[in-house]
């Protein structure tokens, strides 16, 4: 059944032939249980998407945010509200203003041909928020995907993104392990 090199090879391990089934079960059963906790670790910590995280929200998306919440009481017909129509006509006046500047600066950025660089690192990280909201939303539309999530309690769409980051970190995690190997076998 098994050539002879082969048998020869086991025996000096102390193993049989009739072992070798037995062998690559527990290594598919290892390897198959680790990628499921992976995932499901993935799906309920979501590595890659905490290591891309914003510190911090925007100041002009909190300020968006209060102010919409705050507009939605203008019907009130005292000074708050007043306040609030007046900051919405500055703001306007505002953007008007910061249009005609950026035109300015961005004819004159053209006139000096400077390009504006971000570090490697934020350009992947803006990336990898877009792609990920992008899929994760098309993902979570569907409806299999959204009864496995209801099943789980988890929203659809972090279902989606832990599902999709678990390979996407094996691989990272199989690159650095390599990468290691390789400095250890050099040194």
């Amino acid at each position: 059944m098994l050539p002879e090199r082969l048998r020869t090879y086991l025996e000096t391990k102390g193993l049989k032939g009739e072992d070798l089934p037995k062998i690559i079960a527990t290594f598919g059963i290892a390897k198959y249980s680790t990628k499921g906790l992976l995932v499901l670790a993935c799906i309920r910590y979501q590595p890659l998407t905490l290591l891309f995280r914003r510190t911090y929200r925007p100041f002009r998306d909190r300020v968006r945010d209060r102010l919409g919440s705050e507009f939605e009481r203008r019907h009130l017909a005292v000074r708050y509200a007043r306040q609030l129509l007046y900051l919405q006509a500055r703001k306007a006046r505002f953007f008007t203003w910061r249009d005609a500047t950026r035109a300015s600066l961005k004819q004159k950025r053209a006139a000096l041909k400077t390009k504006n660089s971000f570090g490697i690192y934020e350009r992947v990280a803006e990336w990898y928020r877009t792609q990920s909201e992008q899929k994760s939303a098309k993902i979570a539309q569907s409806r299999w995907f959204s009864s496995a999530a209801r099943l789980l309690a988890i929203p659809p769409q972090r279902l989606a993104v832990g599902m999709a980051e678990a390979p996407q970190l094996l691989l990272l995690l199989l690159s650095l392990l390599l990468l290691l190997l390789l400095l250890l076998l050099l040194l």
